[in-house]
C-alpha cells in the first residue's frame, strides 16, 4: 500500500492507498477495472481515479488546485501499466439459482484447453470490443461445480469445477450475459494479470509460439506441435494442466538445446 499525505488549506489528509492491482478490493476492482480497460490513460481519468481513492469530502475537493491534484497522479500511474491482478476475487458467480465457479488464484488448475480457449476470446474481444466475446471467456473460466467431488475427494486435484468442454461454452455465454460489464471486466482484468504473469514464467514458450508460422491451429495446435507424439495425442495435451504442460515443455525444449550442443 501507499501512504499519501497532502495538505488542503490547513488541514493534513492521509489515505492509504492500494500500490498493485492484488492489493484492490472488489469493490475497487470493480470501479477500475473498466475505466483502465476500456478507456485511454488521460489526466481526466487520473483526475476521476485519485478522487475515488482518496474519498475526501467534497468541500475539501473544491479547495485543491490543479498542481495539488496533479501531484497526487503517481499514486494511481500504477494502474495503466501491466495489469497484473492474479487474486480472484470472484471465485464464484451466483446466476439463476446456480452456482458457477471460477479458476483458482493465478490460474494453478486452468488446463492447456481452457488456457487456449480463454486466450481466443481474451485477443478478440480486445480487438473488437465485442461483448459476446468477454461473454465466451467468461464461460470457459467458470464452470458449475463437477458432481460428486468435495475438496476431500481423491478426484478434487484443486478444482471443483466441472471439466472443461468446448462445446458447453455457447449455452453457458449466453447466460453470462446478463451479468454486469464491471463483473465481467473484473474477470477479464483477473485473466490479464494471471496471463502475464505465466507468461513472464515461461517466456521461451511464449516468445517462440509468437514466432509460431501456424497461427491458424491456436495455442493447443501450438503445444501439440512442440510437443509432438510424446504427450499422447491432442486431447491428451488438451486436458493437461498448463503449468505441467509448460513445465514438460521447456524441458523439452532444454534436453534439445543440449544435444544440438553436444553434436
Amino acid at each position: 500500500m501507499n501512504n499519501i499525505r497532502f495538505e488542503i488549506g490547513k488541514k493534513t489528509i492521509e489515505r492509504n492507498v492500494a500500490s498493485n492491482w492484488n492489493e484492490l478490493s472488489l469493490k475497487q476492482l470493480l470501479y477500475v477495472a473498466p475505466r483502465i480497460i476500456l478507456q485511454k490513460e488521460s489526466d481526466d481519468l487520473k483526475k476521476e481515479l485519485v478522487w475515488y481513492f482518496i474519498n475526501i469530502k467534497d468541500k475539501h475537493l473544491m479547495l485543491m488546485n490543479r498542481s495539488q491534484l496533479e501531484g497526487l497522479f503517481p499514486a494511481v500511474e500504477w494502474l495503466f501499466k501491466d495489469v497484473n491482478l492474479t487474486i480472484n476475487l470472484i471465485p464464484v458467480l451466483n446466476l439463476k439459482t446456480r452456482k458457477y465457479f471460477g479458476p483458482s488464484d493465478e490460474l494453478k488448475n486452468i488446463s492447456a484447453a481452457e488456457f487456449a480457449f480463454s486466450d481466443k476470446f481474451m485477443n478478440e474481444f480486445l480487438k473488437k470490443r465485442d461483448e459476446a466475446q468477454l461473454n465466451l471467456l467468461i464461460a470457459t473460466l467458470y464452470r458449475p461445480q463437477f458432481k460428486g467431488v468435495k475438496k476431500d475427494s481423491p478426484y478434487y486435484k484443486g478444482d471443483i469445477r466441472e471439466p472443461f468442454n468446448e462445446n458447453t461454452i455457447d449455452q453457458r455465454a449466453d447466460l453470462f450475459s446478463n451479468l454486469s460489464l464491471n463483473y465481467r471486466l473484473a474477470i477479464l482484468a483477473f485473466y490479464l494479470g494471471c496471463r502475464s504473469n505465466i507468461s513472464k514464467q515461461f517466456p521461451d514458450i511464449f516468445n517462440a509460439q509468437k514466432k509460431s508460422k501456424n497461427k491458424k491451429t491456436g495455442w493447443l495446435g501450438f503445444f501439440y506441435e512442440l510437443s509432438g507424439d510424446k504427450l499422447g495425442n491432442y486431447h491428451a495435451v488438451a486436458n493437461m494442466n498448463l503449468f505441467e504442460l509448460l513445465f514438460i515443455l521447456r524441458k523439452m525444449n532444454e534436453n534439445a538445446a543440449e544435444a544440438e550442443r553436444k553434436t
